[in-house]
């Protein structure tokens, strides 16, 4: 059933089957990307409002898990494909990875998701978990 998710076919008997070769020839063919990427851990909503300065702007976390996290912005800007967070209080900084923009309609603002790099400090997992613990 795994092998199936990613375009595997069981061929009974290949070596007498005259299907088989067709089917080796399909499958190099080149083939869309069959299995959207999953995600190591669920994002989680975030309670209240925390303000960040992200891609050197100020913006709003909306959610955010170990890995990720999903920015608002007042005004549509330019995100880079790599870019800091400033998160608060103290201003660690954690180095992140855009991943898509856009406007949203039904929130009516720009928003970005992004993964975030992992560091050997840890700063994000840190945040994360200081959020958990308040909520």
């Amino acid at each position: 059933a795994e092998a199936s998710r990613y375009g595997a076919t069981f061929v009974a008997a290949p070596l007498s089957n005259p299907n088989f070769l067709p089917c080796v020839q399909t499958a190099l063919l080149p083939q869309p990307d069959l299995q959207a990427p999953l995600r190591r851990w669920s994002r989680k909503p975030v309670a209240g409002v925390i303000q960040v300065n992200a891609a050197d702007a100020p913006a709003q976390i909306v959610d955010m898990s170990y890995g990720g996290v999903r920015l608002a912005f007042s005004d549509p800007c330019e995100i880079p494909p790599t870019f800091q967070i400033a998160l608060p209080p103290g201003g660690a900084i954690v180095n992140a990875h855009r991943v898509w923009t856009g406007h949203v309609e039904t929130e009516d603002r720009f928003c970005c998701g992004a993964e975030v790099a992992e560091t050997t400090q840890d700063n994000w997992r840190l945040f994360v978990d200081s959020l958990a613990a308040s909520q």
